[in-house]
């Protein structure tokens, strides 16, 4: 599949406190659909024997409310839902040498009630990686969050996008496993490369990583984050995150 070129991430730096919302009566049916994405303004670092690259490419899957009747089964290229929206989006960080459909069941619920989740594969991250997975990378990846958010919110604004119109821009929130896990807390709290645009995250199986160059904000303001250990099965969203996530579930199931 071929890489299609983005605008390079731009990040805004206001948040707004947003009221609780109702949960979904019933749940929605699911669609998906993937993209090729690539970051022209970073580059792909050396690893192994293989070279240095301009620009990052991160394959990205987009699970969704879709329109129809609910179903088990995920719908590729089904159309988005608009009954219930605009929706949360939840950006998700896979752990080290995973990729998203290591985390299909989860993703699929989350969607189903509501969510819009938006898993990218970390270039070097993921156990497709030539040469193998390396963590050496760890430090562009809350970059990678990032720019596909932009992309996300960018088709979002646009009439011709089949995602038009679909996302609440204003309710987004971050769930990272592992070293995915690391990626979120840098990305909604430490100086190299926090997101404003990012109010809520979830924890699993993570710490504060001293990979990044920039300092750890010990009272990130705007932002509502829950942790859980590899062992918590199952683990509950913060009520200070009610503008992201009770409406749609209380509880997400870990791996």
């Amino acid at each position: 599949m071929s890489a299609t070129k983005i605008a390079p991430t731009t990040i805004p730096s206001t948040t707004t406190t947003l009221p609780p919302l109702a949960a979904p009566a019933t749940p929605y049916r699911v669609g998906s659909r993937t993209f090729d994405w690539l970051d022209p303004s970073r580059m792909t670092p050396a690893h192994g024997k293989y070279h240095s690259r301009h620009g990052r490419e991160i394959v990205t899957v987009i699970w969704y409310p879709a329109q129809g009747a609910p179903s088990p089964a995920v719908h590729n290229g089904a159309t988005s839902a608009h009954d219930g929206g605009p929706f949360p989006v939840v950006l998700f960080a896979h752990g080290y040498g995973g990729v998203p459909a290591d985390y299909r069941a989860d993703i699929v619920k989350w969607a189903s009630r509501g969510y819009v989740v938006v898993a990218p594969e970390f270039p070097l991250g993921n156990r497709r990686t030539a040469g193998g997975p390396v963590y050496t990378d760890l430090a562009n990846q809350p970059g990678d969050l990032s720019f596909v958010l932009t992309q996300v919110l960018g088709a979002n604004a646009d009439p011709r996008s089949w995602l038009h119109g679909a996302i609440d821009r204003r309710r987004v929130g971050a769930v990272g496993h592992s070293l995915g896990a690391w990626t979120v807390l840098a990305v909604v709290s430490n100086t190299c490369c926090r997101d404003r645009r990012i109010t809520a995250a979830i924890i699993m199986a993570g710490e504060l990583s001293t990979s990044f160059k920039g300092a750890s904000i010990t009272r990130a303001r705007h932002h509502s984050c829950s942790s859980t250990r590899s062992t918590t099965r199952r683990f509950r969203t913060p009520q200070a995150s009610a503008h992201i996530a009770p409406r749609r579930t209380r509880s997400i199931s870990s791996r």
